[in-house]
C-alpha cells in the first residue's frame, strides 16, 4: 500500500498483514519501468540463501509500465543483482456464481 498519494511520497510503501491491522514495514522505493504492462499485479523476487527470505525487487500494478523498485543497502545490492530472479504474477481468485432456478 502506498504510504501517501502526494507526488513527493509516491515511493514510500507500507507493508501490512492481510486485514491491515498490523504494519510490518515502511520501505523506500524508486520508480521502476518495464517495456510492457500486464493485466495483473507483478512482483519480482531475488532468491537468497536458505537462512534469508527472498527479497522483493520490484512491484508493478496491473496495466502500468511504471512501478516500484525496492531500495536495499549497498552491501546487499551486489548479492541481489547476481541472485536468481523470479517474477510472480498475482491473479485474483476466480469467483463462482450459483444460479437458482425458480418454479
Amino acid at each position: 500500500m502506498l504510504a501517501d498519494v502526494s507526488i513527493a511520497n509516491r515511493n514510500i510503501i507500507h507493508i501490512f498483514n492481510s486485514d491491515r491491522s498490523t504494519l510490518y514495514a515502511t520501505v523506500s522505493t524508486i520508480t521502476a519501468e518495464r517495456a510492457q504492462s500486464s493485466d495483473h499485479t507483478a512482483l519480482t523476487f531475488a532468491e537468497r540463501d536458505s537462512t534469508q527470505p527472498s527479497a522483493i525487487l520490484d512491484w508493478f500494478y496491473p496495466g502500468r509500465k511504471t512501478g516500484h523498485e525496492f531500495v536495499y543497502p549497498a552491501q546487499d545490492e551486489k548479492e541481489l543483482a547476481s541472485a536468481k530472479h523470479q517474477t510472480v504474477v498475482a491473479r485474483a481468485p476466480a469467483t463462482h456464481q450459483t444460479a437458482v432456478a425458480a418454479d
